[in-house]
This record gives C-alpha cells, sequence and structure tokens, in this order.
C-alpha cells in the first residue's frame, strides 16, 4: 500500500511527463461578400472565387504485364488453372452435401415423434427394473 509521500511522489513524476503545447494560430477562412445584381444574365456563370475548394485528383495507371493479343497463352499455365478450378468446383459440392447432411439429421433430431418414442423407451426401462 502506497503511503501518502509515495502517493504524492507518482503525482509528481506525472506532471514532469507533461508536455508544453505551442499555441499557434490558425488562419480562417474569409468569405467575401457576394455582388447582388439585379437581373442576372446567366446563372450559370459566377463571377468571382468560388466558394468550394479546389480539389485536384490525378490517377497513374500502370500497364501489367503484356497486351493479350500479343501473349502467347502458356500450355502449362492453362492447365494449372483447369486444375484450380476443378478443384474449386469439387470443394463447393462438399460443402453443399455437408450442410444437406446436417439439415437432414437436423431434421431427424427434432421429430416430435422421435422424442415421444425415446421418453417412452426410457419410461419403460424404468418400470421394468421396479417389476423385477
Amino acid at each position: 500500500m502506497l503511503t501518502s509521500t509515495e502517493n504524492n511522489s507518482v503525482v509528481d513524476d506525472d506532471s514532469e511527463d507533461d508536455f508544453d503545447w505551442e499555441e499557434v494560430a490558425v488562419p480562417q477562412y474569409e468569405q467575401q461578400p457576394k455582388a447582388v445584381e439585379a437581373e442576372p444574365a446567366n446563372e450559370d456563370v459566377q463571377e468571382g472565387p468560388s466558394e468550394k475548394p479546389h480539389i485536384e485528383i490525378t490517377i497513374q495507371t500502370q500497364r501489367k504485364g503484356k497486351k493479350s493479343s500479343q501473349a502467347k497463352p502458356n500450355p502449362r499455365a492453362e492447365q494449372l488453372y483447369a486444375e484450380r478450378l476443378a478443384r474449386l468446383t469439387c470443394h463447393q459440392v462438399h460443402t453443399v452435401c455437408l450442410l444437406a447432411n446436417a439439415r437432414i439429421r437436423n431434421k431427424w433430431l427434432n421429430d416430435a415423434l422421435l422424442h415421444v418414442r425415446r421418453a417412452f423407451s426410457a419410461l419403460r426401462a424404468t418400470h421394468a427394473h421396479a417389476l423385477v
């Protein structure tokens, strides 16, 4: 357990670790007053600077590999691709079969008649021991 002097030293250590933050003036966005015209000649044309900030987005793309018309098909790559598709299809079919099996077993286990038969057989087994 900390004594009061030890507790004060812990608080003093925390105060030494505090940082002094420098205050910086943040420039404010100045809105310019809009000039009001009696009759706007063209509503699509706006005079003066835009109120919306100007954003420019540049997207650079790089071409990967050769064009399909220039590339020769690699027979080994085609064979590997076909094998991968066959394995993927086999996996998908197996997953569907497992789900169907689980659904059927769940239906069997939730059958009301099965629950009644199970309870009756358990009841009969307990009474058979009592009669003996």
